[in-house]
């Protein structure tokens, strides 16, 4: 069973090149965003962030300060709109905004955060199919178990072999960040 250990994942990131730094980060929000729907107020600024950052991983150069700070702005208030449908969307966006930073900063929290807020909607997904009424260790272990979860997880394995295989050959993180987009953390 795969288990989320941020340690670990920035020890293993670190030992990465920029560019397959940000293409793991966009990887993660990708999959966010593919699961979130298309009718989402914000879905063209997501697109534009995950266009920027695919150029990013293809080696040029962007200036992603201002598209930052409007992934933040967007993120939805929690009390106003509570549910999945939010929660969804708040992790997108805050993935997308640790992606951006990952651009900018070529350091591995960055991108391990990314991947820790698809770790994180699809634990809380899990919790809520499984609806059980409090969180004990007994409960925790099934969301754990999950399949939504375990796939999550070794989707970010196999993105983060594949990294190391790739290194920063463009054609080969083009390939990640495409398959990203077919494959949604929530179906």
């Amino acid at each position: 069973m795969l288990e989320f250990d941020e340690p670990k994942l920035v020890m293993e990131l670190s030992a990465l090149p920029s560019a397959a730094l940000v293409t793991f980060a966009t990887a993660c929000a990708g999959r966010l965003a593919t699961s979130l729907d298309a009718t989402w107020p914000d879905h063209g600024l997501i697109s534009s962030a995950l266009n920027m950052l695919s150029a990013s991983a293809a080696g040029r150069s962007i200036d992603a300060g201002s598209l930052e700070q409007k992934l933040l702005a967007a993120i939805p208030d929690e009390d106003s709109e509570p549910g999945l449908t939010a929660a969804l969307a708040e992790d997108t966006l805050a993935a997308l905004s640790y992606a951006l930073s990952c651009s900018n900063s070529g350091e591995a929290q960055d991108a391990a955060w990314a991947a820790c807020r698809a770790y994180e909607m699809v634990d809380r997904y899990a919790g809520q199919t499984l609806a059980g009424s409090s969180f004990t260790v007994e409960m925790e272990a099934a969301i754990m178990r999950h399949p939504t979860v375990q796939t999550e997880l070794a989707r970010q394995r196999r993105d983060l072999q594949e990294l190391r295989d790739a290194q920063d050959d463009p054609a080969r993180l083009l390939v990640i960040l495409n398959r990203s987009k077919i494959e949604p953390v929530i179906d």
